[in-house]
């Protein structure tokens, strides 16, 4: 371990005590709120001691994306000690860049000198958006300041014209290497309008808004031809979906229909467009396939059958029979949190169970 890593250990330390605000203990001894099971099976596996949030496919590693869903997580459970403990982590280690926006990923034993600090802008996003709704919660002032300069660096950095339309806004995946040849790369999961729109109320941002509606326009244009692609290119000439398997269906577009849904857009065609796919039966969730519908691959986990659940009560709910567990011991992390993501949304705005 370098003398920079200790020293952010140091201040890691440092940062659990002080953290605190003067009239939180009220808020600590709140019971975790009833209506969200998966938190307390999804921390066991998944958090570290110091609440580091680690991604078992990629080699344990963390990133700014499962930071911020642990932080929402922490929220929704009403869980304050987690939620200043990743907060506490995040900021000590990811928050190193020389703006308000957070690298994308931590690997144990990396040197400082050798990571990789761009930064995902869907991490971001959602850690703006769990800083805010815990910042709200627990009264702390501190979360609704770091919320406000990140959403303010999203605009700054990650917002571009979309190459087709004048002025039409595009949410681009990171600050670096996203722009190319007048044309733009896009991950259509990277568009979540909820909590675009509620930073842009939060903190007087329309620009957030705007983008939130023209991401969510570019969907349905995608949607007009097929399933989403987990990556698309965008120029004066239209939208492509790119290359080889990035072009098509997979891990990152499956989260497409969840956000939509989550922003009160049960109706929007691309919605429409994932649940026709998983109305089809079979063993397992369809996880990868062609934009044409054509199942390349399905997965057992129970995580993505609760993810295709919930997009399927949402849509046609006289069609959904079985419930599924959604417990972190039987399955990695990604499916984990995206079942508990699932989980997340149907009690946020009132899915029922059938």
């Amino acid at each position: 371990m370098s003398a920079r890593d200790l020293s952010r250990r140091a201040c890691l330390v440092g940062l659990a005590g002080a953290t605190g605000l003067a009239g939180m203990a009220p808020v600590r001894a709140l019971a975790l709120a009833p209506g969200f099971a998966g938190w307390e099976d999804w921390r066991a596996r998944f958090l570290t001691p110091e609440e580091r949030v680690i991604d078992d496919y990629q080699g344990d590693i963390s990133h700014s994306e499962g930071q911020a869903w642990g932080l929402l997580f922490a929220v929704a459970a009403n869980d304050w000690p987690a939620f200043d403990a990743i907060r506490g982590w995040t900021n000590a280690f990811l928050a190193v860049r020389q703006d308000p926006l957070l690298a994308w990923r931590f690997v144990p034993g990396e040197a400082w000198e050798t990571r990789d600090y761009n930064n995902a802008s869907d991490g971001d996003l959602f850690y703006a958006w769990a800083l805010l709704r815990g910042g709200r919660q627990f009264s702390d002032p501190d979360a609704l300041a770091q919320a406000e300069r990140i959403a303010r660096g999203l605009i700054e950095i990650c917002v571009a014209e979309d190459p087709r339309r004048s002025g039409r806004l595009q949410l681009l995946p990171g600050a670096e290497h996203f722009r190319h040849d007048g044309g733009l790369t896009l991950n259509p999961s990277y568009i979540m309008p909820r909590a675009l729109h509620e930073l842009a109320a939060a903190f007087d941002l329309p620009i957030l808004a705007q983008v939130a509606e023209d991401g969510a326009a570019l969907l349905e244009e995608v949607a007009a031809e097929g399933l989403p692609p987990d990556w698309l290119g965008l120029d004066g000439g239209g939208w492509s979906a790119a290359e080889g398997d990035k072009g098509r269906f997979g891990y990152d577009a499956i989260r497409v229909p969840l956000y939509l849904i989550w922003s009160g857009r049960a109706g929007h065609p691309m919605v429409r467009q994932v649940a026709q796919l998983w109305s089809q039966g079979g063993e397992g969730t369809a996880v990868r396939a062609g934009r044409d519908g054509q199942i390349l691959h399905r997965d057992p986990s129970p995580g993505y059958a609760a993810l295709a659940r919930t997009v399927r009560l949402a849509t046609a709910p006289e069609k959904v029979i079985a419930s599924v567990s959604t417990q972190a011991a039987r399955q990695g992390y990604y499916p984990a949190t995206l079942g508990l993501l699932a989980e997340l949304v149907a009690h946020d705005i009132g899915i029922p169970d059938t």
